[in-house]
């Protein structure tokens, strides 16, 4: 322990830095000393995963305990149970989101968006997010998203669509398509509808990076239609092929 503390905290913090993405690692090294506690710390609390209301309640006590970890917060993921039934006294929840002053990406994992309350959706909807992704997502439309996006039409860069398709399309009087650069699209809706509608909820032509996953001849038809149809320029093109027979 003595040759911890003669360490500059300069050089401890350096040292720390190499495991931001070593939670486990992080976690251990926060128990060796005290000088360590600072730094683990901050890279500890800078991504978050919470399975259900249980979690976050703990979380809520935290906060009130060490107000200095919200604001510490980049990334948040949401998993299932989080519908009407499991989301008793969202005012917590409401009140806990609006300290996370630099939260910048969000995650739905396996969600059923339909069950979210109005409050719950207001209260995620008041940050401007650069990144935000859907994983196995159901029950979502066009509105739900735009609704979602309201606070981050200037700040979001990065839509991710794993397993998700967001039905319907844009309805009168709602604001322009989404600007994206960076769009994934996994086992998602890999339509020129999608795209090309007037009442389309994404522009196509700001998207400069797409990541698709192609499962068919379907898909690459699809994605050729894509190409072919207005999405270049792109910059760059990841496609990763799961076939879902042994045959293409």
């Amino acid at each position: 322990m003595f040759c911890f503390t003669r360490l500059p905290q300069e050089l401890i913090d350096s040292i720390l830095d190499f495991l931001i993405d070593d939670s486990q690692s992080l976690k251990a090294s926060s128990l060796v000393c005290r000088s360590f506690l600072r730094r683990t710390r901050v890279h500890l609390f800078r991504r978050l995963h919470f399975d259900n209301f249980r979690h976050f309640h703990k979380f809520r006590n935290m906060c009130q305990a060490s107000p200095h970890i919200p604001p510490r917060v980049e990334t948040l993921a949401l998993h299932s149970g989080w519908d009407d039934r499991k989301m008793r006294g969202t005012k917590h929840f409401v009140a806990v989101m609006s300290l996370f002053s630099q939260l910048r990406t969000i995650k739905f994992i396996h969600i059923n968006w339909s069950l979210l309350s109005q409050d719950v959706r207001a209260a995620l909807s008041s940050h401007a997010f650069q990144c935000i992704s859907f994983h196995c997502v159901t029950g979502i439309n066009a509105s739900d998203l735009f609704s979602l996006v309201s606070g981050s039409r200037a700040s979001l860069h990065t839509l991710e669509l794993h397993h998700t398709d967001v039905a319907g399309s844009l309805e009168q009087g709602e604001q322009s398509a989404l600007y994206v650069t960076n769009l994934t699209l996994h086992d998602s809706a890999l339509s020129p509808e999608v795209f090309w509608n007037d009442t389309s909820f994404l522009a196509p032509r700001h998207v400069h990076t797409l990541d698709v996953l192609l499962h068919n001849m379907t898909d690459i038809h699809r994605l050729q239609d894509l190409l072919s149809g207005g999405l270049c320029p792109l910059q760059h093109l990841v496609v990763s092929h799961m076939p879902r027979s042994t045959n293409l």
